[in-house]
């Protein structure tokens, strides 16, 4: 077995208490574990008294982390070797401190969280999200939100119990949702967007949203959409064909997801760049804990950062259903050569709307139109693709993954009953060689 650190598998030589740091990231954030007897290159050099080195490991844990973190101790042998295994659960009693100094994960180092991921780790210890805490703050009007509800839905007056129905009440108390739906906050954090011209240097339009309902914020953004990259008719081998810049309702789920997932914990602004090539939302704040980056690339799973706003979004029909906004920002650019592309790193997560070039065509093998077509109708097993292909193993394994990661097809059950199907609104005869 070759071992390589990582952020969640730590390496020791020997014991010091330095691992404590990575025993506070690990309960804070999630499982990990820290092996001792294991240089930082891998090489296997073994403890010399492994009983000791568990005794030691467990007293120093439990004098040092408060409050005392779930962990668990095993000596293996590796190579004729003793090593000590320390395993790391993640907490419910969090932040998990160590001399006054609560720690969260960077790659392979453990560094100290600043004041707004202890908010974070409060919040979550208390089984609560940002936008459920309630405020003293009072007096807040909705007469924008009632508007819409009643647009959208028919209900009638914005009444306080219709605002506790929602999640923007509790009892006689605002929550933090309450106060971002208002009409009007004290919350100075928004929305900042510039319509670029040639170059960074060019701004052409700019507006920054902020103390107003985050339903008018939406609403805003989507009129400066139109203004820039409104559809227009293009005239091919004597037909006029309407065209769009770029899909519409892919700029609008991304948008949604930002103000749903936006941290507001962190004190910035969501970024939209309005380019003539692309779109780029920044929105502050990293994935939540308990998702991974590849299961938030895939769209099969959504945790969701702040529950009630994305609630009263999914009433208000701004998203179609959780979990499945990545999915559908893919699905629209499907008939198309250009490819959304989301970036995710510690503090922020951006997504890219390419501009559509109809000179293009997608770049798609007779293999990839050939599965698409097999897996149209009938969910196929791994076994099935690789029989009707007459292809090895593992060059079917890169197919299926490269069509799930574009979000082509979808992966039904698990394990070893798991079976594959074209995505919804996928079928071969729309794809273009």
């Amino acid at each position: 077995m070759i071992y390589k650190e990582s952020n969640q598998l730590e390496l020791k030589e020997k014991y010091t208490n330095s691992f404590l740091k990575t025993v506070s990231a690990f309960s804070n954030e999630r499982e990990g574990k820290v092996i001792f007897g294991i240089r930082d290159d891998g090489s296997i050099v073994g403890v010399d008294n492994s009983e000791d080195t568990r005794l030691s490991i467990e007293n120093s844990i439990n004098d040092a982390i408060h409050p005392t973190p779930n962990f668990r101790l095993i000596t293996e042998k590796v190579e004729d070797k003793e090593i000590v295994v320390l395993y790391v659960f993640k907490g419910t009693d969090g932040p998990y401190f160590y001399k006054g100094q609560a720690y969260q994960r960077s790659d392979t180092a453990s560094k100290p969280a600043d004041i707004w991921q202890l908010k974070r780790w409060i919040l979550e210890s208390s089984n609560l999200s940002f936008d459920r805490q309630v405020i003293e703050e009072s007096g807040f009007t909705f007469s924008h939100l009632e508007k819409n509800m009643i647009a959208e839905i028919g209900i009638g007056e914005m009444s306080d119990d219709l605002l506790r129905t929602l999640g923007l009440m509790v009892g006689d108390k605002f929550t933090n949702a309450g106060r971002l739906f208002a009409d009007e906050n004290d919350v100075s954090i928004g929305i900042d967007a510039v319509k670029f011209g040639k170059n960074i240097s060019q701004f052409l339009k700019r507006k920054s949203l902020s103390n107003i309902t985050i339903l008018e914020q939406f609403q805003e953004m989507e009129q400066f959409f139109d203004e820039f990259y409104y559809d227009y008719e293009e005239i091919v081998e004597g037909r006029r064909i309407s065209r769009i810049r770029l899909p519409r309702d892919a700029f609008r789920e991304a948008l949604a997801n930002a103000i749903v997932h936006h941290d507001y914990l962190i004190q910035a602004n969501i970024r939209i760049e309005f380019w003539d090539k692309a779109i780029k939302i920044v929105s502050p704040g990293g994935l939540p804990n308990g998702i991974t980056e590849a299961q938030f690339q895939s769209g099969t799973v959504s945790i969701l950062r702040n529950e009630v706003i994305a609630s009263v979004f999914q009433r208000l029909n701004i998203i179609e259903s959780f979990a499945t906004g990545i999915r559908r920002i893919k699905e629209l650019y499907y008939p198309y050569a250009e490819s959304p592309k989301f970036n995710v790193l510690g503090d922020s997560i951006t997504v890219i709307l390419p501009i559509i070039d109809y000179a293009r065509k997608r770049d798609l093998d007779e293999i990839t139109v050939r599965i698409i077509d097999f897996l149209t109708e009938i969910p196929r097993s791994r076994g099935e693709i690789q029989e009707v292909l007459s292809l090895g193993r593992s060059r079917v394994n890169d197919y299926i993954n490269h069509l799930l990661e574009l979000g082509m097809i979808k992966k039904i059950g698990a394990g070893p009953v798991t079976k594959y199907q074209t995505a919804d609104g996928i079928n071969a005869e729309d794809i273009k060689l």
